[in-house]
Order: structure tokens, then C-alpha cells, then sequence
């Protein structure tokens, strides 16, 4: 026993505890304190590791067999939980993605329950809606005359360039310059969104108005002959004749007309003709609509 660890701890006069082997090789937990004094003595005891262990394994064992299955189960209820929250923040970062890239997808459905995320969507849904509006300006400016809301000439060459067969209007307002010089610039204005509207008016949605500047208007009419063009011209005329104007009396107007192919082969050359048709126009009074001729083209 002298060779024992812990006698010879206790024989130190110390206190404390530590694993051992005894004499018959089994391993121990001891504890032991020496008494005060210099008697040297004192007291261990020691209890089999073993019998200290085996109650706690099958305590583990018991808790795990008991805890295991409800752990899956919360986890199952957690994974479930997680993705019902999780999939719709999802949908609507996809969504977001897919905005930025200019693509067209379905608008993603955020559950009513979810108050936070709806709130998210719906900042998102102004956002992308005003920037919307804010491109749609963008590119409105870029093609439209902002005072007649007609299209400018930046569009006319790729317009021209999808037809085969299509007549034109070129015309232009009578007297322009002795309105604004009488009524002002203002008045001008305003005599020239009066045209526009009544121009818009008279023509369906597929037959195209350009102004081309000052009061230069340009229309386009796609497969359209010489005669329906002519019809429809006059139409024009006679409304501008026949309404008052800003100014308070009617506002007259010359026109060209030309097609192609009746009357030339390509734009420019079309466009010549009908330059000189309202210029015709003009020198017989104005107020008249007058057709191209062929023999204009060289």
C-alpha cells in the first residue's frame, strides 16, 4: 500500500483527489486528505471508475433515445419553417435580378402573412415603376417633338426603311410667320399643338406624323396608294379650314403628296417630289393639296 500514489500524497500531508491503480490493477477515483498536525495520517477513499461511468452511459443513452427523435423532429419543423420563409425572399431577389437585366417575369406572390417582405415588394414595385417612367421619358424625349408629341426625324430613317410601299404628306401652315409676328411666339405654339391634335385626329394609329421643323409636318402612310394619300389630305385641309384656331380663325394649309412606287423609287426621291408639290401648292395661293408628278425625278 506504501507504493500506493495517493498514501504517499496523504503521507506529504496533502489534500486533493486523482485517478489511480490499485494493487489489484483496477483503476480507481480517490479522494484523500491528511490530518493537521505532524501524525501523519489520514483519509482516502477510493470507488471503481467503472461504477462511476456506467451510470452516466446509460444515462446518455437514455437521454439520446429520448432526444434524438424530437431533435428531428424540430429540425424537420425548422427546415419546413425556414424554407416557407426563406422561398419567398428568393422569388423576389430572382425577381430584382431579372428587373436589373430588363427581362419580363411574372410578378413573384408574397404571402399576406408576411409583412415585412410585402412591405419589401412593394418598395421595390415604385422603385422599378419609376424608373420605368423615368426610361420611358428618357426615350420619348429622344423621338418625340415635345411640343406636338409627333415623332422627330431621328426616327424617320429606320421607319422608312421597314416599308415597301407607302405614300407621304409633307405640309406645312399658311402664313406661319405673320401669327407668331401678330399673336407672339405663345400664340404660335399653341396654333401648332391645335394642327398637331387635329392632325392625329383624321389618321389611324398605324399611319405615322413627323414634324421635321418649324411648321414642317411630315405623315407617313404605310400601304397606302397615290389616291387613299390624296383622300386623306384633303380631309386634313378641309378640317384646318373649316375650325378656328387659337388665334381665333381658321389656319390654312399646303400639301405634297407622292408614293411609292407610283412616283419614285426611293425616299429621298419621293421626298423631293413631294417638296416640289407643296411648293406648286404654295404658288397657286396655298390652301391646296397637290400631287407629285413622275416627271419631277431625274
Amino acid at each position: 500500500m506504501i507504493e500506493n500514489k495517493v498514501v504517499q500524497e496523504v503521507l506529504k500531508g496533502n489534500n486533493g483527489h486523482q485517478e489511480v491503480v490499485n494493487s489489484k490493477g483496477n483503476t480507481m477515483l480517490a479522494g484523500y486528505s491528511a490530518t493537521a498536525g505532524d501524525s501523519n495520517w489520514g483519509i482516502i477513499s477510493q470507488t471503481p471508475k467503472i461504477s462511476v461511468n456506467e451510470p452516466i452511459i446509460q444515462m446518455v443513452k437514455k437521454v439520446s433515445f429520448t432526444a434524438i427523435p424530437f431533435m428531428i423532429f424540430i429540425f424537420l419543423i425548422s427546415f419546413l419553417l425556414l424554407k416557407k420563409i426563406v422561398n419567398p425572399i428568393r422569388k423576389l431577389a430572382v425577381y430584382a435580378q431579372q428587373v436589373t437585366e430588363q427581362k419580363t417575369i411574372p410578378t413573384p406572390h408574397i404571402p399576406d402573412w408576411y409583412f415585412e417582405l410585402k412591405e419589401l415588394k412593394r418598395g421595390i414595385f415604385v422603385a422599378v415603376d419609376f424608373y420605368q417612367k423615368k426610361l420611358n421619358d428618357v426615350e420619348n424625349e429622344a423621338v418625340l417633338d415635345p411640343l406636338t408629341g409627333f415623332y422627330n426625324r431621328r426616327t424617320l430613317e429606320s421607319t422608312i426603311k421597314r416599308l415597301d410601299m407607302y405614300s407621304i404628306i409633307l405640309f406645312d401652315i399658311d402664313h406661319f410667320k405673320n401669327v407668331n409676328d401678330k399673336y407672339g411666339h405663345q400664340k404660335g405654339e399653341e396654333v401648332l399643338k391645335f394642327i398637331s391634335s387635329l392632325v392625329k385626329k383624321e389618321l389611324r394609329e398605324t399611319e405615322l406624323c413627323y414634324r421635321l421643323g418649324g411648321e414642317e409636318f411630315l405623315i407617313v402612310l404605310p400601304e397606302t396608294n397615290g389616291s387613299i394619300a390624296h383622300s386623306i389630305a384633303e380631309r386634313i385641309r378641309e378640317a384646318a379650314a373649316t375650325t378656328k384656331s387659337p388665334t381665333g380663325n381658321p389656319i390654312t394649309l399646303s400639301m405634297g403628296i407622292g408614293n411609292i412606287p407610283e412616283i419614285a423609287q426611293s425616299f429621298e426621291e419621293l421626298f423631293h417630289a413631294a417638296d416640289q408639290a407643296l411648293y406648286e401648292a404654295k404658288q397657286l395661293d396655298r390652301n391646296r393639296v397637290k400631287a407629285a408628278k413622275t416627271n419631277l425625278i431625274n
